[in-house]
Parts: structure tokens; C-alpha cells; sequence
């Protein structure tokens, strides 16, 4: 607390001010004026300041205008005035002690408060420091997963890249066996055509020689059908194989 907050400084200092204010009632000399005044505390502090008969007498003689009861109530003055000037003493000593106190209080106060400041911002660079860390470590992490969902998704998309043309080089294998083996089928069916269309010209050429009985005629009927039929079914698959290619 400042000295003008402190009330142990606050009554000292009014303390103060109230001596200073009944010392000025008397002044510096009582009331008496300055010559006589001096005269009187030199006769007092050659009697030891005390009031002996002695004293009393050389006062009397030196200072003629005062009579004994002057005399004496201008040292009863002089010894409160003597009081009052050592209480006020004491009282400056104490409120100077007290606010060399308070300095000394406000400044170890200060002290502890900008330690408690330092400590603060290192707690708070520290707890920065902590959020940096963490923010680079969820960073780091971020990338890290990032990285590996990439090559897992390359790696995949490589597999499938694999796997479908695999699927391809299958699909045009299997394509292919089925237009060699349709085309082998197609040349199969054409030879064996062939060589009964060779056997009915042969019979038909055996028999030229006698009259086709009935049965005959609608035997050669019935196999030149079957064999239209079949020309037109292998054209048919020759041209869905042109189709398919």
C-alpha cells in the first residue's frame, strides 16, 4: 500500500500535522521575544536546566521585565515546547521508518508480482510451445496418412489396372477360340457337305442309268432341303463371326 493508503502512516503524518499546528500557537520563543528568549535558555541550560533558586535569581537579574511568575510559566513553556519537539521527532522517525516500510513492502510486493508475470509468460510460452508441438505432430501425422492412403490407392488402381487387363488379354483369348473354333466347325460342315454332295451326284449318276422310283425322288428332295438348310445356318454363323470381330 502507498503511504497516502496506509493508516498506520496516515495517523502518524495527522499526528504530524496536529504538533506542528498547536507548535506554531507559541512560536519559536514562547511569546517572548527573541533577546529574551535567548537570554533565558542560556541562564536554563548553564543551570543544567533545572530551576534552582539560583537560577531564579540571575533570571530576575537579567532579565528585569519578568517577574518570577513569567519566569516560571516561560519554563513550563520551554519544557512542553522541549516535549513537543521530541515527541515530533519521534513521531518523523516512526513515519519515516513506517514508510520506508511500505517502500520496501511495494517493492518486494512489485518483485513477487513481476516474478509472478515471468512465470506466467513462461507458462504461457511453454503451453504455446506445447500447442506448436501437438499442431506440428498432427501436421506430420496428416501428411504421413495422406501419403500412405495415396500408395494405397496407387497400389490398388495398379491391381485393378492388372486385373483388368488380364480380364482383357482373357476375354480376346476366349473370343478368339470361339471364332477359330466356329470358323473349324464352318469348315467341317463344309467338307462334309462336300463329300455328300459327292455321294448323291455318285448315286444320282448310278441311277441315272434307271427310272427314279418314287421314294427316290422324294429321298433327293429331302436331302437337298437338308443341305439348303444347312448353307444357309453356316452363313449365318460366318457373318455373326464378322460381326463379332
Amino acid at each position: 500500500a502507498r503511504a497516502s493508503e496506509d493508516p498506520e502512516a496516515t495517523d502518524l503524518r495527522d499526528q504530524l500535522v496536529a504538533l506542528d499546528e498547536e507548535m506554531k500557537k507559541g512560536g519559536e520563543t514562547g511569546g517572548w521575544s527573541s533577546l529574551h528568549h535567548h537570554i533565558f535558555m542560556q541562564l536554563f541550560r548553564a543551570h543544567g536546566l533545572k530551576a534552582t533558586p539560583k537560577f531564579y535569581a540571575e533570571a530576575q537579574n537579567k532579565l528585569p521585565s519578568m517577574n518570577e511568575s513569567d519566569i516560571l510559566d516561560h519554563m513550563r513553556w520551554v519544557g512542553e515546547h522541549e516535549a513537543r519537539q521530541g515527541k515530533r521527532r519521534m513521531l518523523l522517525v516512526k513515519w519515516r521508518e513506517r514508510r520506508a516500510e511500505l517502500v520496501r513492502q511495494a517493492a518486494q510486493a512489485d518483485s513477487e508480482r513481476q516474478a509472478e508475470e515471468a512465470a506466467q509468460r513462461r507458462r504461457a510460452e511453454e503451453r504455446e510451445q506445447q500447442v506448436q508441438a501437438e499442431r506440428k505432430r498432427k501436421i506430420t501425422e496428416w501428411r504421413r496418412a495422406r501419403a500412405e492412403e495415396h500408395r494405397r490407392v496407387a497400389a490398388e488402381e495398379q491391381v485393378a489396372a492388372r486385373e483388368h487387363a488380364r480380364s482383357e488379354r482373357e476375354q480376346l483369348q476366349s473370343r478368339l477360340q470361339q471364332k477359330r473354333e466356329c470358323a473349324e466347325a464352318f469348315r467341317a460342315k463344309r467338307e462334309a457337305a462336300k463329300a455328300q454332295a459327292a455321294r448323291d451326284e455318285a448315286r444320282a449318276r448310278a441311277s441315272a442309268t434307271r427310272p427314279l422310283s418314287q421314294e427316290d425322288r422324294q429321298r433327293i428332295s429331302a436331302r437337298n432341303a437338308e443341305l439348303f438348310q444347312r448353307k444357309v445356318q453356316q452363313a449365318q454363323q460366318a457373318q455373326q463371326a464378322q460381326q463379332a470381330q
